[in-house]
């Protein structure tokens, strides 16, 4: 950020350069870029038709969802809003915190089907779906981050500032890479992280 320059010789002045400051600060974008999370918990995301359970956290008054390892598809659905400090040019890679129930082996199969919903843009016919196959931990109640293949910002609709990433999360138990047969509880969050480029947005709508 550029130094105030000249002399500071009344009130007036020192109101300019704090003006100045300020409006260079507002502008100002970073030449390297850092990570963020947007994410939501997963025990506020709305819960439709085929819910998972809610469970106790190794019997504490602590509660929260599990997927079903049997024979049922359950599902969770959200939507989260791109930052405002975020850069549209990169990716965003959502993910999910999840733990097993149980010692036993196997793979879980997390599955995201999501709109990207661009400001003033129409929606396409058909959803876009990302999934991510992960093996338990082999310890019950291990704390995973299951990470999905990454979800680029220059897509059509264009994924900018304000954009509304709503989405179906669930899990198939019957799918033939999903091997574990036990509860899969997500206990934290669910989101994406994202480069940020900026502390914000010019304007409330424009970079």
């Amino acid at each position: 950020m550029a130094e105030v320059t000249g002399g500071l010789h009344t009130l007036e002045d020192i109101r300019k350069a704090i003006v100045d400051l300020r409006n260079q600060y507002k502008r100002v974008h970073w030449t390297q870029f850092a990570y963020e999370d947007a994410n939501v918990g997963t025990v506020s995301l709305r819960a439709g038709a085929s819910a998972p359970d809610l469970i106790q956290l190794r019997g504490s008054n602590v509660y929260a969802y599990a997927f079903n390892g049997g024979v049922t598809t359950e599902q969770l659905f959200g939507a989260i809003e791109v930052p405002h400090s975020a850069d549209e040019n990169a990716t965003i890679t959502f993910h999910v915190h999840w733990m097993p129930t149980s010692a036993a082996a196997g793979n879980v199969r997390w599955a995201l089907e999501y709109y990207l919903v661009s400001p003033d843009t129409t929606i396409p016919a058909a959803a876009n779906a990302v999934v991510v196959v992960q093996a338990a931990a082999g310890i019950a109640w291990r704390d995973q981050r299951a990470d999905f293949p990454t979800i680029p910002q220059g897509a059509d609709p264009a994924l900018v500032i304000g954009s509304q990433l709503v989405f179906r999360f669930y899990r198939n138990p019957n799918h033939a890479d999903d091997t574990y047969a036990a509860d899969a509880c997500v206990h934290g969050t669910i989101g994406f992280h994202y480069q940020i480029n900026s502390v914000g947005s010019r304007q409330i709508t424009v970079k």
